[in-house]
């Protein structure tokens, strides 16, 4: 975070003698006006949503509603990890949060071995198709950034 208010800093700095724009997007930010004024910038927001946010609490293996915190359903752990089980349960994209770099780490690791083992043997064309696809897409993100845009976003 530090680095990025660095460069942010200078190039705001910059901006005061060199003539170009900024233009930063977030569907996550927590204080979009300070960030706004910040920036010296005008915020443009919208709560516009194509899909409708589901909000679950995952605790001792068990898979609450929030914030009622009703009971949805039990989990059974897979690979000494309930997280995973969730996963492999859902058949839906899952968004986890966790609460440091290391633990970000290991459970991606722990994903992909859990992946790779459940599904080697359904490697099939459209598997191929759809890795050939995220393949394209990284490398559109890699061309704009390349060109002086970057962004982030679920897809």
């Amino acid at each position: 975070a530090v680095k990025l208010e660095l460069l942010i800093n200078f190039i705001l700095i910059l901006q005061e003698t060199a003539k170009f724009r900024i233009l930063a997007m977030s569907a996550t930010l927590d204080n979009p006006n300070d960030f706004a004024k910040w920036l010296r910038a005008e915020l443009f927001q919208s709560n516009f949503r194509p899909v409708v946010l589901r909000e679950t609490v995952f605790y001792r293996n068990q898979l609450f509603s929030f914030p009622d915190l009703k009971l949805i359903k039990e989990i059974k752990q897979v690979d000494d990890s309930p997280i995973i089980g969730l996963m492999l349960q859902r058949k839906k994209p899952l968004l986890v949060f966790v609460s440091t770099k290391k633990m970000t780490k290991t459970l991606s690791l722990s994903f992909s071995k859990v992946i790779q083992q459940k599904y080697k043997q359904e490697a099939t064309e459209v598997l191929l198709q759809r890795r050939q696809q995220l393949l394209d897409k990284l490398q559109q993100k890699i061309q704009s950034v390349l060109n002086g845009v970057c962004q982030h976003s679920s897809d």
